[in-house]
């Protein structure tokens, strides 16, 4: 019962933020076309930058081109979807309200805290494009692969990335509670970054930690590769294990995080 009603609480707190933060974004339509346009340019800079290095062979570290594609569009999708919905919350908010005592507020009401930051700032209309292209560029990837292309394989470890790609927010956004990261949206980008290559270009202790430690194959590269290559009973079961490992850490980093804050404003 309890359950039940703590979903419905999220579920009415979703659609009212979703509700006004989509009226202030629609006011503000001269940004969102320059978003257009920026997120259009990156987007193709990037395709750009990786039809350039397989001008000159076929193959990255045993990656096609269309494979690239897919990852990708892949990297967008998933990236945007944390746009929209816990990026800006975790990554920004989260430091902001720590700083200010401002969190106090979220600390008392009736609703998991980890739960409302995910979708508090939420962002249907900004991150729209980059999805949509991401999406463009994994049909692409698709349809261009000489081989047979598995889909539900994909969905499922796209879902998994997604889900890692959640617990590494909140992982990051829970060392705020101890030392205020001052660039925290800036290390979340340039980390994640390193998540549209191939995670066959890196070699020795870098490719275990982007593994392991930062588990960027899990996140982006791994959907990517089971698309084209499918996948082992094995594999699905390993990936899983690993999402729910991170979801452990990320959830216990977190409460502790919240056992340690003291309101700034004493």
């Amino acid at each position: 019962m309890g359950t039940n009603m703590g979903i419905k609480k999220h579920f009415w707190l979703f659609l009212q933020t979703a509700g006004f933060e989509t009226m202030d974004r629609i006011q503000e339509w001269p940004i969102f076309t320059l978003n257009v346009l920026g997120t259009i340019a990156r987007i193709v800079f990037t395709v750009m930058f990786f039809q350039i290095l397989y001008g000159q062979t076929t193959s990255i570290a045993g990656w096609e081109l269309p494979q690239t594609y897919i990852l990708l569009g892949t990297w967008f999708a998933i990236d945007s979807i944390a746009w929209a919905s816990w990026t800006r919350g975790f990554q920004s908010r989260i430091p902001r309200m720590i700083r200010d005592g401002s969190l106090d507020r979220l600390l008392v009401q009736p609703v998991s805290l980890k739960c409302f930051i995910s979708y508090r700032f939420i962002d249907l209309i900004f991150t729209t494009p980059s999805l949509v292209l991401g999406i463009g560029l994994v049909i692409w990837g698709f349809q261009t692969s000489s081989g047979p292309i598995h889909v539900l394989s994909y969905l499922f470890f796209f879902l998994l990335g997604l889900w890692l790609h959640f617990s590494f927010s909140v992982l990051l956004a829970s060392i705020n509670f101890y030392s205020i990261l001052q660039s925290s949206m800036y290390i979340r980008t340039s980390l994640l970054q390193l998540g549209q290559y191939p995670i066959d270009v890196y070699h020795g202790m870098i490719k275990l930690v982007f593994s392991i430690v930062l588990p960027f194959a899990f996140m982006f590269s791994l959907p990517a590769s089971v698309a084209v290559s499918g996948a082992s009973w094995s594999l699905f079961v390993t990936a899983f294990i690993v999402a729910l490992f991170f979801h452990a850490v990320s959830s216990f980093v977190w409460q502790q995080g919240l056992s340690h804050y003291e309101s700034a404003k004493g």
